[in-house]
């Protein structure tokens, strides 16, 4: 199908309608520059900011818009089924892909609003680029490139809703030489904590150094992957997280879930419990946003699950080193939680000011935690 302007048009329309530019400029809308990727995306690479810059914008500004975070917006915005299929293609044809791409192609892999062979492309997409993360010798013998062999994965598990999607500013206050890798879970799959364990098993780096960075609800499958001391693993960081249920009063109201308004969630509730006075509208945007994306019984059934999980046997068998993010302010898993977690030999707590989403709320204070704990790991190896 042919565009339905030329990328010469579209520049000279961004061109004439400042406000347009001004959004694209300032990062806070990619909307107006979602048709460039009806073009190859080896032409636009190519003629993209000198067709804006013969147009009369400046080239300082031009420069800086960002081709990686139109691709993100296409696959991961409001506009997504719209857009998403032409990101995919963009990446068939050679865009760089990194963990935040990644992640958003497995979540178009699962959304059934898009079309079948979009879905089935974007998986293709994500697994030939989780495996060459995770096997770089396989892939630096097909492509001739080697990186570094040293270099330890930061291996993200998330949260209850399992998309990572609320994990983008805590990724962006890391130190960028640190190289991540989310692990996230079905969005359409009702799978208890054993099989959710079985899927972040089979995708853990086979060749390289990792530390585990486990966030809430992902805890459990953390100590358990932990305790078994697979190959590689060199660390883990618990957030705000549990190795059994963090609220026992409430095992009795299990039944009492499937009653719950998970298709329209009370999001002042939600936001009170997660957030409570470090709320912002970003933040409420993006957790709603991310419930938005997985299967109502998806989210009752994990629920279930952290009402009935209890790996605390395993703790002391967890033998490498591990940092404990606990937030000041937590509503949903308190301090005699955390506390159980001491059973593990080498364990440490530090207490950041925030509340139980605290990678997202406070991600500057817990990403200078975490770099400190990776060097310091580093040292000791």
């Amino acid at each position: 199908m042919q565009p339905y302007w030329t990328l010469e048009e579209l520049c000279q329309g961004l061109a004439t309608h400042p406000e347009a530019w001004a959004q694209i400029r300032d990062g806070r809308s990619y909307i107006p520059l979602l048709p460039v990727l009806e073009h190859p995306y080896a032409l636009v690479v190519m003629r993209l900011v000198d067709s804006l810059v013969a147009t009369g914008l400046p080239r300082a500004e031009v420069e800086r818009v960002s081709l990686r975070q139109v691709v993100v917006f296409a696959l991961a915005g409001p506009m997504r089924w719209g857009w998403g299929g032409y990101a995919v293609s963009w990446i068939e044809a050679g865009f760089p892909v990194d963990d935040e791409i990644a992640s958003a192609l497995e979540i178009v892999s699962q959304d059934k609003r898009f079309p079948q062979r979009v879905r089935h492309r974007a998986f293709a997409a994500a697994k030939r680029w989780r495996r060459a993360l995770a096997d770089p010798a396989r892939w630096s013998a097909r492509h001739n490139f080697r990186p570094p062999r040293d270099k330890t994965i930061l291996v993200l598990l998330p949260g209850l809703d399992g998309t990572g999607l609320l994990r983008r500013g805590f990724r962006e206050a890391l130190d960028p030489s640190i190289p991540t890798m989310l692990i996230s879970n079905p969005v359409d799959r009702d799978l208890g904590y054993a099989s959710l364990e079985g899927i972040a098993r089979s995708r853990l780096p086979k060749r390289r150094p990792f530390v585990l960075l486990a966030e809430s609800f992902s805890g459990p499958i953390a100590i358990s992957i932990s305790a078994d001391r697979p190959a590689g693993l060199r660390g883990l960081i618990l957030t705000c997280s549990f190795a059994r249920n963090p609220m026992p009063m409430l095992a009795p109201l299990r039944h009492l879930i499937r009653l719950l308004p998970i298709r329209r969630p009370p999001m002042s509730l939600f936001s009170w419990l997660a957030l409570g006075r470090f709320a912002t509208p970003a933040l409420r945007s993006e957790l709603a946003d991310a419930l938005s994306r997985v299967s109502p019984s998806v989210i009752r059934k994990r629920l279930r699950a952290v009402l009935d999980v209890d790996v605390s046997p395993l703790l002391a068998r967890v033998a490498v080193p591990v940092l404990y993010l606990r937030a000041s302010e937590d509503r949903l898993v308190p301090r005699s939680a955390s506390n159980e977690l001491s059973a593990m030999p080498h364990i440490r707590f530090a207490e950041i000011e925030g509340p139980h989403f605290l990678l997202q709320a406070s991600p500057s204070a817990a990403a200078a935690h975490v770099q400190v704990f990776l060097r310091e790991i580093k040292v000791a190896r």
